[in-house]
Protein backbone atom coordinates (compact mmCIF):
# COMPACT_ATOMS: atom_id res chain seq x y z
CA UNK A 1 0.00 0.00 0.00
CA UNK A 2 2.83 2.65 0.91
CA UNK A 3 3.50 3.24 -3.09
CA UNK A 4 2.24 6.34 -5.06
CA UNK A 5 1.82 4.28 -8.11
CA UNK A 6 -1.27 2.27 -9.04
CA UNK A 7 -4.43 2.63 -6.77
CA UNK A 8 -5.25 -0.06 -4.87
CA UNK A 9 -8.12 -1.27 -2.40
CA UNK A 10 -7.98 -3.92 0.41
CA UNK A 11 -11.04 -5.20 2.48
CA UNK A 12 -9.83 -6.23 6.05
CA UNK A 13 -11.51 -8.62 8.17
CA UNK A 14 -13.55 -7.73 10.71
CA UNK A 15 -12.05 -7.14 14.20
CA UNK A 16 -13.48 -9.82 16.16
CA UNK A 17 -14.15 -7.37 18.94
CA UNK A 18 -16.55 -5.94 16.45
CA UNK A 19 -17.50 -7.62 14.24
CA UNK A 20 -19.82 -5.36 12.44
CA UNK A 21 -16.81 -2.90 11.81
CA UNK A 22 -14.58 -3.26 9.01
CA UNK A 23 -11.76 -1.24 7.69
CA UNK A 24 -10.74 -0.72 3.94
CA UNK A 25 -7.00 0.22 2.94
CA UNK A 26 -6.63 2.49 0.15
CA UNK A 27 -3.45 3.58 -1.46
CA UNK A 28 -1.69 4.72 -4.71
CA UNK A 29 -3.45 7.18 -7.07
CA UNK A 30 -7.29 7.45 -7.97
CA UNK A 31 -9.06 8.63 -10.83
CA UNK A 32 -12.25 7.90 -12.25
CA UNK A 33 -11.01 4.24 -13.68
CA UNK A 34 -9.85 3.64 -10.27
CA UNK A 35 -12.07 5.00 -8.10
CA UNK A 36 -14.96 2.30 -8.86
CA UNK A 37 -12.52 0.12 -6.51
CA UNK A 38 -13.72 1.36 -3.36
CA UNK A 39 -17.50 1.56 -3.98
CA UNK A 40 -17.08 -2.32 -4.37
CA UNK A 41 -14.86 -3.00 -1.12
CA UNK A 42 -17.88 -0.78 1.09
CA UNK A 43 -21.08 -2.99 -1.35
CA UNK A 44 -18.55 -6.16 -0.15
CA UNK A 45 -18.54 -4.80 3.65
CA UNK A 46 -22.32 -4.09 3.53
CA UNK A 47 -23.01 -7.40 2.55
CA UNK A 48 -21.74 -9.51 5.01
CA UNK A 49 -23.62 -7.15 7.86
CA UNK A 50 -21.05 -4.76 8.46
CA UNK A 51 -22.24 -1.57 9.16
CA UNK A 52 -19.60 0.57 10.75
CA UNK A 53 -16.78 1.02 7.59
CA UNK A 54 -13.63 2.79 8.17
CA UNK A 55 -11.99 4.23 4.75
CA UNK A 56 -8.12 4.26 5.60
CA UNK A 57 -6.87 6.92 3.08
CA UNK A 58 -3.00 7.32 4.80
CA UNK A 59 -1.27 5.63 1.71
CA UNK A 60 -3.28 7.67 -1.11
CA UNK A 61 -1.39 9.56 -2.99
CA UNK A 62 -3.82 11.64 -5.26
CA UNK A 63 -7.56 11.59 -5.72
CA UNK A 64 -9.40 13.56 -8.46
CA UNK A 65 -13.84 14.60 -8.50
CA UNK A 66 -14.42 11.07 -9.10
CA UNK A 67 -13.10 9.64 -6.09
CA UNK A 68 -14.71 12.51 -4.03
CA UNK A 69 -18.22 11.24 -6.25
CA UNK A 70 -17.37 7.53 -5.18
CA UNK A 71 -16.72 8.21 -1.46
CA UNK A 72 -19.94 10.17 -1.18
CA UNK A 73 -21.54 7.62 -2.79
CA UNK A 74 -20.11 4.80 0.04
CA UNK A 75 -21.39 6.90 2.64
CA UNK A 76 -24.59 6.71 1.27
CA UNK A 77 -24.71 3.59 0.99
CA UNK A 78 -23.47 2.45 4.38
CA UNK A 79 -26.24 5.36 5.91
CA UNK A 80 -28.91 3.61 3.87
CA UNK A 81 -28.10 0.38 5.21
CA UNK A 82 -28.79 1.91 8.36
CA UNK A 83 -24.46 2.59 9.01
CA UNK A 84 -21.93 4.77 8.90
CA UNK A 85 -18.49 5.37 6.85
CA UNK A 86 -16.11 7.36 8.21
CA UNK A 87 -12.58 8.72 5.88
CA UNK A 88 -9.37 8.67 8.39
CA UNK A 89 -6.00 9.55 8.28
CA UNK A 90 -6.75 12.45 5.44
CA UNK A 91 -3.33 14.75 4.99
CA UNK A 92 -1.81 16.24 2.20
CA UNK A 93 -3.57 16.05 -1.39
CA UNK A 94 -6.33 14.28 0.04
CA UNK A 95 -7.02 16.62 2.77
CA UNK A 96 -6.54 19.50 0.42
CA UNK A 97 -9.07 17.86 -2.01
CA UNK A 98 -11.88 17.49 0.33
CA UNK A 99 -11.63 20.60 1.93
CA UNK A 100 -11.61 22.01 -1.77
CA UNK A 101 -15.05 20.53 -2.38
CA UNK A 102 -16.04 21.16 1.10
CA UNK A 103 -16.77 17.46 2.02
CA UNK A 104 -14.45 16.82 4.98
CA UNK A 105 -17.28 17.62 7.18
CA UNK A 106 -19.28 14.81 5.75
CA UNK A 107 -16.66 12.19 5.14
CA UNK A 108 -13.71 12.60 8.02
CA UNK A 109 -15.88 14.00 11.03
CA UNK A 110 -13.72 15.55 13.94
CA UNK A 111 -14.47 13.33 16.85
CA UNK A 112 -12.86 9.49 15.47
CA UNK A 113 -15.30 8.00 17.89
CA UNK A 114 -18.21 10.10 16.74
CA UNK A 115 -20.58 8.78 14.31
CA UNK A 116 -21.10 10.80 11.02
CA UNK A 117 -23.30 13.28 10.73
CA UNK A 118 -26.46 12.33 8.57
CA UNK A 119 -27.51 14.76 6.06
CA UNK A 120 -30.81 14.10 4.82
CA UNK A 121 -32.48 15.55 2.14
CA UNK A 122 -35.02 18.53 2.92
CA UNK A 123 -38.22 18.14 3.13
CA UNK A 124 -40.23 18.69 -0.33
CA UNK A 125 -42.26 22.20 0.37
CA UNK A 126 -46.13 21.70 0.41
CA UNK A 127 -48.27 23.41 -1.86
CA UNK A 128 -49.34 25.95 0.32
CA UNK A 129 -45.77 27.03 1.39
CA UNK A 130 -45.75 28.84 -1.99
CA UNK A 131 -42.85 31.56 -1.39
CA UNK A 132 -41.39 30.66 1.81
CA UNK A 133 -39.17 27.64 0.38
CA UNK A 134 -37.78 29.79 -2.72
CA UNK A 135 -34.99 31.27 -0.19
CA UNK A 136 -33.94 27.83 0.11
CA UNK A 137 -34.15 26.72 -3.55
CA UNK A 138 -31.79 29.35 -4.22
CA UNK A 139 -30.06 29.00 -1.35
CA UNK A 140 -29.74 24.96 -3.13
CA UNK A 141 -28.96 26.41 -6.10
CA UNK A 142 -26.25 28.67 -5.72
CA UNK A 143 -24.32 26.04 -3.30
CA UNK A 144 -24.91 23.66 -5.95
CA UNK A 145 -22.69 25.78 -8.40
CA UNK A 146 -20.46 26.58 -5.68
CA UNK A 147 -19.59 23.07 -5.74
CA UNK A 148 -20.23 22.05 -9.52
CA UNK A 149 -17.51 24.96 -10.16
CA UNK A 150 -14.72 23.64 -7.29
CA UNK A 151 -15.31 20.23 -8.83
CA UNK A 152 -14.50 21.82 -12.27
CA UNK A 153 -11.35 23.48 -10.76
CA UNK A 154 -10.30 19.79 -9.25
CA UNK A 155 -10.55 18.21 -12.33
CA UNK A 156 -8.65 21.07 -14.11
CA UNK A 157 -5.88 20.86 -11.59
CA UNK A 158 -5.71 16.78 -11.36
CA UNK A 159 -5.36 16.98 -14.77
CA UNK A 160 -2.27 19.38 -14.60
CA UNK A 161 -0.43 17.49 -12.16
CA UNK A 162 -0.92 13.99 -13.90
CA UNK A 163 0.50 15.87 -17.05
CA UNK A 164 3.64 17.10 -14.99
CA UNK A 165 3.86 13.97 -13.62
CA UNK A 166 3.92 11.88 -17.30
CA UNK A 167 5.67 14.53 -18.39
CA UNK A 168 8.48 13.99 -15.78
CA UNK A 169 8.41 10.34 -16.06
CA UNK A 170 8.94 11.06 -20.13
CA UNK A 171 11.75 13.11 -19.50
CA UNK A 172 13.69 10.60 -16.67
CA UNK A 173 13.11 7.72 -18.99
CA UNK A 174 14.94 9.67 -22.00
CA UNK A 175 17.70 10.85 -19.24
CA UNK A 176 18.09 6.80 -18.78
CA UNK A 177 18.19 5.76 -22.14
CA UNK A 178 21.02 8.20 -23.37
CA UNK A 179 24.93 6.48 -23.02
CA UNK A 180 27.30 7.84 -19.80
CA UNK A 181 28.24 11.10 -20.20
CA UNK A 182 25.61 12.45 -22.45
CA UNK A 183 22.72 14.75 -21.29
Amino acid sequence: MGDTGEASVRLLAPDPADPRAVRVLAGGAFDRSSCHQLTTAVRDALAVGSDCIVVDVEHVTSIDASTIRALLTCRDLAVAAGGSLRVVKDSGIVARVLDICDVRRLLCPPDPSGPVPVVRPAPKPSPSSGDSARPFVAEVNRSSAVLRGHAADLVVASREIMNRIAADRAARSVRSMRPDGEG
